[in-house]
């Protein structure tokens, strides 16, 4: 799964930086040769999954739940890549990253239905809403991020005078440009002003993940069993994804910075999943 997000990353920034910025059509012809090869191997490991889940005795509730879900999100994810190819709205942008995104973290957590119950003292409140906000939280930052990635791949790299201006508030013509669904770009000033602004709310909010994030780090080190061992790889991964997302900032149309700052969001999120899962079983 990380593969077709990755694939999909590439194929969306490749589509979306200047023309001036050397992107090989080899590169394009791979990566959609990958995204579609990885993608129908996700239908067919479906199958095999559902397979065992509906033979398994006792019937667990839980693992026909992630099932079902499972298998909604991979019909909405291929039906949005065989009819809305080319559409430039940023809200198709949205709907593959995001549900690409969950599509993973369910895979995971089926993964998570078939580990061996490891016992654990149930935790503390701070803890558990710590867990349950880290996770909320970066799912949020997730959304805006993919929203970002919309309106980048709707203006591309078209000249601007004022683009740059970052505001408090956008003017209205800008709230316009913040329409997901939206298929014409409109005034390129406002869509620029619109971007901007989104981009500092994401950045923001990845203040308030950073901070989430490294007090749930502090608090499984204080923890039993073997959730302090966690949080060496938490913080790792955190720390990557600060440093790309700066980086993306002060690098224009980096193309790998991108990909990369989407592949490690998703083993971020993985990662909190796990923690969450694990802390909350019994």
């Amino acid at each position: 799964m990380l593969v077709v997000l990755v694939a999909s990353a590439v194929l969306r920034m490749g589509n979306s930086v200047c023309a001036d910025i050397a992107y090989p059509a080899m590169m394009a012809t791979l990566a959609r040769g990958v995204h579609r090869i990885s993608a129908a191997s996700i239908g067919i490991l479906l199958i095999i999954i559902a397979f065992f889940v509906l033979r398994c005795r006792p019937v667990i509730r839980s693992r026909i739940i992630v099932l079902g879900a499972l298998c909604i999100l991979t019909s909405f994810l291929a039906m949005l890549g065989r009819f809305t190819s080319g559409n430039p709205a940023p809200a198709i942008v949205i709907g593959n990253v995001v549900a690409g995104m969950a599509l993973m973290a369910l895979f995971w957590r089926m993964r998570l239905e078939f580990l061996p119950r490891e016992s654990y003292r149930r935790p503390d409140r701070q803890l558990s809403v710590l867990a349950t906000s880290a996770r909320s939280l970066t799912a949020l930052q997730i959304w805006l991020g993919s929203w970002v990635a919309g309106l980048v791949a709707a203006i591309g790299c078209k000249p601007s005078t004022s683009g740059d201006e970052l505001v408090v508030w956008p003017v209205a013509a800008a709230w316009n440009a913040l329409n997901p669904f939206r298929v014409s770009i409109g005034s390129i000033e406002a869509s620029l002003q619109a971007l901007n602004w989104l981009t500092a709310v994401h950045g923001l909010s990845a203040v308030l993940v950073l901070a989430v994030v490294a007090m749930l780090c502090l608090s499984l080190q204080r923890s039993s069993g073997g959730l302090p061992r966690a949080a060496p790889a938490l913080m790792i991964l955190l720390g990557i994804q600060v440093t790309l997302g700066i980086t993306a900032i002060f690098v224009k149309h980096a193309l790998w910075i991108g990909v990369l700052h989407n592949a490690v969001a998703a083993l971020l999120l993985l990662k909190l999943i796990d923690i969450h899962y694990r802390l909350h079983r019994t």
